[in-house]
C-alpha cells in the first residue's frame, strides 16, 4: 500500500520562522517522518510578507488563484520548505516598543495577528485565508500533491474546516497549547453576522455553540478540532486534560495525545565525552565560565546554578521567581530568554540591576549555542508556570539532556507526567492544586521546592540523581518513533477513509 504524501501548514519552522518550541516540533517531525517513516513531508508556511532572507529562497512560477500569491521553496534539513505569500494572511501587528526590541523580541511574539481576542474583520480574514488554501491547492499539485493535510496551531484552524467543507484533502489539526487561540467574542449584535460567515443559518443558537464556540467564544481551536479528522497535541497528559471538564473551562475535542521527541543527546552539551565524571568536571568548567563572565563570585561555585531560559512571559512565572528573588540565597538564579512586555521587560531590567553580583538575568534572545552552555553548566532547570499549562515542555527536556535535574510545575496537564519513569524520578515538583493558584501560595510553594533542591545539592542524593538522568539519557528517552508510528498509522487511516468515501 502506498504511503501517503503530507503537507505540513504551519507559521513556524526552525531556522526560518520561530517564536517558541512549535517551529522546531514542526520541522523536526516533517524530518523524522521522512527519514523514519518514509512518509513524503513538505511544510507550507503562510505569510502576507515575503520570506526571511529571500534571496536564499527560489521562486516558483506557477498560476495561482489570487494576483499576490507567490510560492518560493528552500529545504531545511532534509525537509522541503516552501513560502506562500498571499494577501488574504493576515499582516502581524506592530509590536509596542521597548528599549532593545532587536536583542528583546527577535521575532518572538505569542500573537503575531492578534492580541488575544480576534475582531470580526481579523476572524473574517482567517476565514477567507483557509477558504483559499482550499481553493489553491489543486494549483499546487506539480509542486507537491498531498493525500494528507496537517495543520498546525490555532491560527490555522479555518483549513480544515474549509476542506471539509469543500470535499477536499482529509486533514490533522494539532493544537500547541490551547491556551493561545484565537477567539471572537459571542455576542448578540454579532452572531448573525459571524453565522452568516459560516453559511449555516439553518443552525440554531444552541448548534452553533456547539460547533463552533469554547468558552463562550467562537474558537479556532474547536473550529479545526471539530472540523479535522483528526485532533492531537503534543503530549498524552494535556490531550487527557483538554477533553476533561473543570470549573473553568469546557472540554475540547482531542482526538489523541501524541508524545513530540526532540532531537537532543548529552553530545548536543558534551562532545564525544562518554565518561559520567568528565562531564561534570565540564560542567563545573562552564558554571565557572558563566559565573565569572558575570562578576559572581568564585564561592558561589559551592551553590547550586538554577536556570530559567525560555519565553519570558507573565503565564510563565517569570515575575513569581522575581517576587521571591530576595529570599534565595543559597542558589544562583539564571533569568534569560526573549520578552514581548514593555512592562515585565523594565522590570527585568532593574532586576539585572539589583541583583548583580547575586543572581544573573538576561531578559533577551538566546541562540540555541548561548541557550546549551546555559543548560550544560546549570545543576538544575526551574520550568515554572502560572495558571498556564506546559503541554510539552522542549527547554525542560534539553537541560536535562545537559544533566541539569529538573524543578517543574506538573499541573494542567503537563507534559511533563509524560516523561520516562526514570526521568521523572530525578525532578523535584512543585506542590500546588491542580488548578488556578493564588500568586502569594505560588511563591511559598516555589520557595520550599527550591530549598528542597538545595538541600540535596552536593549531596549522594544528588549524585545518584545525576547518575540515573545520565543513564536514562544512553536510552534516547526523548526519541520521535512513537511520534512517527502514531501519525503514520493515522494518516494512513485518514486515507482509507478518503477513498473508501470517494468510492461511493
Amino acid at each position: 500500500m502506498a504511503k501517503p504524501k503530507v503537507l505540513m501548514i504551519s507559521t513556524q519552522a526552525k531556522g526560518v520562522q520561530n517564536y517558541g518550541g512549535m517551529g522546531p516540533a514542526v520541522s523536526q517531525l516533517a524530518g523524522h517522518l521522512i527519514r523514519d517513516g518514509g512518509i513524503e513531508t513538505t511544510i507550507l508556511m503562510p505569510s502576507s510578507e515575503q520570506p526571511p532572507e529571500s534571496n536564499k529562497w527560489k521562486k516558483i512560477n506557477l498560476d495561482m488563484l489570487l494576483q499576490g500569491d507567490a510560492l518560493w521553496e528552500t529545504e531545511v534539513g532534509n525537509v522541503p520548505v516552501f513560502w506562500f505569500q498571499t494577501p488574504l494572511f493576515p499582516s502581524p501587528l506592530e509590536k509596542e516598543p521597548i528599549d532593545n526590541p532587536t536583542m528583546a523580541y527577535n521575532n518572538d511574539w505569542t500573537y503575531p495577528y492578534t492580541r488575544g481576542h480576534l475582531t470580526p474583520n481579523q476572524f473574517q480574514e482567517l476565514m477567507e485565508f483557509g477558504n483559499h488554501v482550499s481553493s489553491v491547492l489543486p494549483s499546487l499539485e506539480s509542486r507537491f500533491n498531498p493525500g494528507i493535510v496537517h495543520v498546525h496551531d490555532w491560527s490555522m484552524g479555518f483549513i480544515p474546516y474549509s476542506l471539509k467543507k469543500d470535499n477536499s484533502k482529509p486533514s490533522v489539526f494539532t493544537i500547541h497549547n490551547a491556551h493561545y487561540d484565537g477567539t471572537l467574542p459571542l455576542t448578540s449584535d454579532i452572531y448573525s453576522d459571524v453565522r452568516s460567515m459560516f453559511s449555516v443559518s439553518d443552525l440554531t443558537f444552541e448548534a452553533f455553540q456547539a460547533r463552533f464556540t469554547w468558552n463562550g467564544s467562537v474558537s479556532m481551536n474547536r473550529i479545526g478540532s471539530e472540523s479535522a479528522g483528526l485532533t492531537t497535541t503534543v503530549s498524552k497528559p494535556y490531550a487527557t486534560y483538554l477533553n476533561q471538564n473543570n470549573p473553568w473551562r469546557e472540554p475540547l475535542n482531542i482526538s489523541g495525545g501524541v508524545e513530540n521527541g526532540v532531537d537532543i543527546s548529552l553530545g548536543d552539551f558534551f562532545g564525544d565525552v562518554k565518561d559520567l565524571g568528565y562531564i561534570l568536571q565540564m560542567k563545573q568548567g562552564q558554571k565557572g565560565a558563566i559565573l565569572g563572565n558575570y562578576e559572581i563570585s568564585f564561592e558561589n561555585m559551592n551553590k547550586p546554578l538554577m536556570a530559567m531560559v525560555c519565553r519570558l512571559v507573565p503565564e510563565k512565572g517569570v515575575e513569581i521567581l522575581l517576587d521571591i528573588l530576595p529570599e534565595i540565597h543559597n542558589a544562583t538564579i539564571l533569568i534569560a530568554g526573549p520578552v514581548s512586555d514593555p512592562h515585565l521587560y523594565s522590570r527585568l531590567q532593574a532586576a539585572s540591576r539589583q541583583y548583580k553580583g547575586a543572581h544573573i538575568i538576561e531578559p533577551q534572545y538566546q541562540s540555541q549555542k548561548q541557550k546549551f552552555s546555559i543548560f550544560a553548566a546549570a545543576d538544575y532547570f526551574l520550568g515554572l508556570n502560572y495558571n498556564h499549562p506546559e503541554p510539552f515542555g522542549v527547554a525542560a527536556r534539553e537541560a536535562m539532556a545537559a544533566l541539569a535535574l529538573p524543578i517543574l510545575d506538573r499541573r494542567n496537564g503537563s507534559g511533563y507526567d509524560s516523561l520516562p519513569v526514570g526521568v521523572f524520578s530525578t525532578g523535584f515538583f512543585i506542590n500546588l492544586n491542580e488548578f488556578r493558584e493564588t500568586a502569594y501560595r505560588y511563591k511559598i510553594k516555589l520557595k520550599e521546592t527550591i530549598d528542597l533542591a538545595v538541600g540535596e545539592f552536593n549531596c549522594q542524593t544528588m549524585s545518584d540523581k545525576r547518575r540515573r538522568l545520565y543513564e536514562e539519557m544512553q536510552k534516547n528517552p526523548f526519541s520521535w518513533k512513537p511520534a512517527v508510528s502514531f501519525y503514520a498509522a493515522g494518516y494512513q487511516e485518514l486515507l482509507n477513509k478518503q477513498m473508501k468515501k470517494n468510492k461511493n
